[in-house]
């Protein structure tokens, strides 16, 4: 994901760095999201032991740190986030948070929204194709026709051209990729939020596959 990409640029400036995936699924345990944070943290790019962490605690809290918590859904995940910087003696750390709800970004502490825009055809086909055919692999003259295609209906949203690059780099069959296409084109019948989730629903099905 796009968080993840900015995070392995990022985290080389920083002593101390942690990325936490999929914070929604810690369900609002206010403990366990603390207990993530200090078992995916790494000094200078080597993880660190639970203990280690425990141990050296308020000095990370002296030290450069960048932390990343991808796709926040509840408010105890945003006041974790928030105890946390507090504690931070260190202005230069920095904090980055994922999620598809404005409004709890709006609790955060000194927050700076950013809304990614989806990517234009060149960028979206360049990111399809990293994931489906990597290695600079051309598909075959059966598939490339349904690679513009599945790339134009996915409309420019980057976790569905991952998911479905993923999926579809490892079925190179022509049935599997018309089966796909025909999934997206239901999705166009929809609007709004139905449509997004409609695309993304199509897209971690997919992962049932793997």
């Amino acid at each position: 994901t796009l968080a993840k990409l900015l995070f392995n640029k990022l985290s080389p400036k920083f002593e101390y760095s942690c990325f936490v995936s999929d914070a929604k699924l810690i369900d609002g345990k206010a403990e366990e999201l603390r207990t993530r944070v200090k078992t995916h943290m790494h000094h200078r790019g080597q993880p660190m032991s639970l203990a280690d962490v425990e141990g050296e605690w308020k000095q990370i809290q002296e030290k450069k740190l960048i932390l990343v918590l991808d796709d926040v859904a509840n408010e105890h995940d945003v006041q974790i986030l928030n105890d946390i910087a507090r504690e931070s003696c260190v202005d230069e750390s920095r904090y980055i948070v994922t999620s598809r709800h404005e409004s709890l970004l709006n609790k955060l502490d000194d927050v700076c929204i950013y809304q990614v825009p989806l990517l234009d055809g060149e960028s979206a086909e360049s990111l399809f194709m990293s994931y489906a055919f990597p290695g600079r692999r051309e598909p075959s003259s059966t598939l490339r026709p349904y690679v513009d295609q599945v790339v134009q209906k996915c409309e420019g949203l980057p976790l569905t051209l991952e998911i479905l690059g993923k999926y579809l780099g490892r079925n190179n069959d022509e049935k599997t990729w018309k089966h796909t296409l025909q999934g997206l084109a239901e999705a166009e019948k929809l609007t709004g939020d139905e449509k997004l989730w409609a695309q993304l629903k199509l897209s971690y099905d997919s992962l049932d596959h793997k």
